[in-house]
């Protein structure tokens, strides 16, 4: 396999100080090693994995015996035409259609579409319908978002889909482009002097409780969330450009929590091969983030970016040919027949680290 050069970005936030070479037919390996999709490391919406099993049952599941309803004048129309309608009808109304009775329910559960989304769509099908967007988006429009794998700004893997706007974007991009920006209601109403009017004609959905940031924000409070942007031209303001993920005021902290409650995490469906990616987040990074060994802020910036990126399979491994951290993941578990633990990586780091002191001492 051809690994790509790191691009300058990707560059900046490593620490290995020379490029690390492996055998192409290990990158498998590499990749189930040093590679996480654990919900519990992504900040923005998502649930419990342990919560999914009995809802998954409830939304694909049928029941064994036959239905004794029928579907009325819907079930007169042609099969293919009710399937045309299901896959244009918005998620809520899908939802509610499901539960007529059984009939419904085996239409619903036998759609193309349906089945990819709410196996491997959970997380945000589960969203939609919390927050009320399930009503604006239809069964196509979650299909063709997680059928998309490239950030829709920058073409990195778009790990995050950006609810208001409905986009997929990545890390970066969720926190640094001016579109993907959103805040609380009152915030936009302080900042822009909006009238009570104005207000009134943006979109919103209310925060889902929860941990948000790589920090780790609780909020519990629900929050009317709303895009800046959409916030602006309401008003005839100019759209404020984003802090960036390199300043490390407190206040850009939680203006980045907020804007975790506008995203969630979704998979991407390779559906001309049926195959699936995740994204990977690089355990690398997360050990070495959290450490704490931070000399200033804006490594401490760059270590919450590294962590926080969702990575391809090729981004990945291209990221780890740099990053020191992986690289003494990986070795620790070639060495070892059992799985390396947190405390032995944090053991090498810090061996590593003393080595490193030492021989600049020397010199």
């Amino acid at each position: 396999m051809d690994i790509p050069e790191m691009t300058t970005s990707e560059r900046e936030t490593n620490r290995s100080g020379t490029k690390y070479s492996f055998d192409a037919e290990r990158s498998d390996e590499i990749l189930q090693t040093i590679g996480s999709n654990d919900p519990n490391m992504m900040s923005v919406i998502w649930f419990p994995a342990n919560e999914h099993v009995h809802i998954l049952m409830s939304l694909t599941s049928c029941f064994e015996r036959s239905p004794n309803a029928g579907l009325g004048s819907i079930g007169r129309l042609p099969i293919e035409l009710v399937r045309e309608i299901l896959s244009h009808l918005d998620i809520a109304s899908v939802f509610k259609f499901r539960q007529v009775n059984l009939g419904a329910r085996e239409m619903v559960s036998g759609l193309l579409h349906y089945q990819p989304i709410v196996y491997l769509g959970t997380n945000l099908y589960r969203a939609l319908l919390q927050t009320g967007i399930a009503t604006e988006k239809s069964l196509l429009d979650v299909y063709d978002i997680l059928c998309t794998k490239e950030c829709s700004f920058c073409g990195e893997f778009g790990g995050y889909v950006a609810l208001l706007i409905w986009k997929r974007c990545c890390f970066r991009c969720l926190h640094e482009r001016p579109e993907t920006q959103v805040r609380c209601l009152s915030w936009a109403r302080r900042r822009f002097d909006m009238t009570r009017a104005e207000s009134t004609t943006l979109r919103s959905f209310k925060s889902l409780p929860g941990q948000y940031w790589i920090t780790g924000h609780v909020q519990a409070r629900p929050l009317s969330i709303i895009s800046v942007q959409e916030a602006a031209l309401a008003c005839g303001k100019p759209i404020p450009m984003p802090e960036g993920l390199t300043n490390s005021h407190s206040r850009c902290n939680w203006e980045r929590a907020v804007n975790c409650m506008g995203a969630c995490a979704l998979p991407f469906y390779n559906k001309q091969f049926e195959r699936v990616e995740h994204g990977y987040y690089c355990l690398g990074c997360y050990m070495a983030f959290s450490q704490n060994n931070w000399a200033n802020d804006e490594q401490r910036l760059r270590g919450e970016e590294a962590c926080g990126k969702v990575h391809s399979s090729e981004s990945l491994l291209r990221h780890f040919c740099w990053c020191k951290q992986a690289q003494i993941w990986w070795e620790l578990n070639k060495r070892q027949p059992e799985p390396a633990t947190e405390d032995d990586i944090l053991e090498e780091i810090t061996d590593s680290k003393l080595d490193m002191a030492e021989t600049e001492a020397s010199h």
